[in-house]
């Protein structure tokens, strides 16, 4: 056994109310700045609605990590060969435009709710089922697409 302490686990605690879910917002970005690793987030009323959105960011974000690199090789597949170059500058230009959309989406939700009088809280969580609207919505429109040729 080595002599190093063991290191201590960091739980966030989140209380009800969405102004304890907005000050959560900033202590989770301190902490990060700071490089205190998060282990575990708990709360109550509001701050397990913000708990739970946060650990569904996580896997949804695990998720697309490997939706990332399995569809460049789709892309490879469905590409005629002997016009490859325009179809991956297709790609890339949909890609650049998606990076632009989807911020824009999100900043217009949580604007738009904000303005009617919701809290931070719930703007966010309208933006997140807004994108999952689109998620889903590229998928259907995808799904006839198959790489049998």
């Amino acid at each position: 056994m080595s002599g190093a302490a063991p290191r201590r686990r960091v739980a966030l605690v989140i209380g009800s109310g969405s102004v304890k879910c907005a000050a959560a917002l900033g202590l989770q970005r301190v902490l990060a700045r700071e490089g205190i690793a998060v282990d575990m987030v708990v709360g109550c009323s509001g701050g397990s609605i913000y708990a739970s959105f946060l650990a569904a960011g996580i896997a949804i974000g695990a998720g697309f990590a490997g939706l990332h690199v399995s569809d460049r090789v789709l892309m490879y597949r469905l590409s005629p060969p002997d016009r490859l170059g325009e179809f991956y500058g297709l790609y890339g230009m949909v890609g650049r435009f998606s990076a632009i959309t989807g911020p824009v989406l999100w900043g217009l939700t949580t604007r738009i709710a904000g303005a009617r009088g919701a809290s931070i809280l719930t703007g966010e969580a309208l933006a997140i089922v807004m994108l999952l609207l689109m998620v889903i919505a590229g998928m259907v429109i995808l799904r006839p697409v198959t790489d049998v040729r």
